[in-house]
């Protein structure tokens, strides 16, 4: 099962940062997974947050910058934002995989010119919760891996982001960002046959705690890889390292990845 450090994280360093990546890079563990956000004049940058506030000397919404305002701007760490140019110049030192979250969407088309550019197409995962961007990514190249996220929650909250139909009991099915569906095993399935097809993924992503065998059954038997987050103590990781999954993604992967070593001695 590969262990994919969250954001980078693990290793001491400030979260997506370039001192991060490059420590995660160089370490044992399989794979990272980092954020990309876009710029006012629609560069991607290396960060999670839509605010500067947390993770930089900067304040603002970062939306509302320019690449050129943004590498005025210094991390906490004193370091600059990471542009995603020179993420992907980083990760092509090695051979692990990488999770890119696109936090915002419009700029698919760059992504994966730039991933062809450095002929890193085949060694990530391009991960959204919006299906219309993985959908757009797909069109785009149908060597792309795709990874759709989601998170199951009470049935009160249920807001479904499927397109052109009306699923799971007669909802009406919406388009919208970061918006979440409740998944009872039914509904599981009616989102794996009904419309990930249309999708192509290649993967789907869930909380650790939404781990139910319904769920490693189905993905399993439609050849979708299986990625859990996120999962920061051993005993997690060794049950789910049990049933199968293909990843996980962890603040702590060092400590995964002595769990895991000490097993296979």
């Amino acid at each position: 099962m590969i262990i994919f450090s969250h954001r980078a994280n693990g290793y001491g360093f400030l979260e997506n940062s370039r001192n991060a990546i490059q420590h995660a890079l160089a370490s044992d563990v399989d794979g990272i997974e980092i954020d990309l956000r876009l710029t006012k004049d629609n560069h991607y940058v290396v960060c999670h947050d839509a605010y500067l506030d947390r993770v930089s000397r900067g304040t603002g919404l970062l939306r509302k910058k320019t690449a050129a305002q943004l590498q005025k701007e210094r991390l906490l760490d004193g370091q600059g934002l990471l542009f995603f140019n020179e993420f992907l110049q980083l990760l092509q030192t090695s051979n692990k995989q990488c999770i890119i979250e696109l936090k915002d969407n419009g700029q698919e088309q760059e992504v994966i010119t730039q991933l062809k550019k450095h002929h890193l197409l085949k060694q990530c995962f391009l991960a959204s919760w919006n299906p219309h961007a993985l959908e757009k990514i797909r069109h785009l190249s149908t060597q792309a891996q795709t990874l759709l996220y989601y998170v199951p929650v009470p049935r009160f909250l249920r807001f479904i982001t499927l397109s052109r139909k009306k699923m799971f009991d007669g909802d009406e099915v919406t388009i919208g960002l970061n918006t979440f569906s409740a998944m009872r095993p039914q509904d599981f399935t009616v989102l794996l046959s009904s419309y990930v097809p249309q999708l192509s993924c290649n993967g789907i992503g869930i909380p650790h705690v939404a781990i139910q065998p319904h769920v490693i059954k189905a993905c399993k038997t439609r050849g979708l890889h299986l990625i859990t987050y996120a999962v920061n103590n051993t005993s997690t990781y060794t049950r789910l390292r049990a049933l199968g999954l293909y990843g996980v993604i962890s603040d702590r992967p060092r400590s995964l990845y002595a769990a895991r070593s000490g097993d296979s001695m």
